[in-house]
């Protein structure tokens, strides 16, 4: 029996070196048809998800617009409340000083005796092209 065992060394035993099995072979790795599915599976779900960050980051730009039209709004609001009630009227459209792709235009309006309507409009276009508005109203009394 030993010679038998030295002749498999001497030769060379082809299954020398490699697990006995072929069901133990096979399990020490992927096949290239669980590759293939696995990146069909992911570029799926990557072709699903990309359009959902586009819409978020338009959405986020969106955001920030009005913010920012509403702090114009805000701030010209504020000055108009610091002018007094005889000197308030109405302004020509006008770039923002900090904000020069934004225009705010100020509408004052006689309602009634001793009551004022006053309107900011703020216009800016966003990155899509589309005009967009922002409008903030306030009444003012003499008193």
């Amino acid at each position: 029996m030993d010679s038998m065992v030295s002749s498999r060394v001497a030769h060379g035993d082809p299954s020398e070196g490699r697990p006995q099995s072929k069901a133990i072979w096979r399990q020490s790795g992927f096949s290239l048809l669980e590759l293939v599915v696995t990146l069909g599976i992911i570029s799926a779900t990557l072709v699903a998800i990309v359009p959902l960050f586009r819409q978020g980051i338009r959405a986020e730009s969106s955001y920030e617009n009005a913010t920012t039209a509403l702090t114009i709004a805000q701030k010209k609001m504020e000055s108009l409340r610091a002018t007094d009630y005889v000197n308030l009227q109405s302004q020509a459209q006008a770039a923002d000083s900090v904000f020069p792709t934004y225009t705010a235009q100020v509408t004052v309006t006689d309602t009634q005796p001793l009551l004022k309507d006053v309107q900011v409009t703020v216009r800016w276009t966003a990155t899509d092209g589309i005009a967009q508005t922002y409008q903030l109203s306030s009444l003012r009394t003499e008193h």
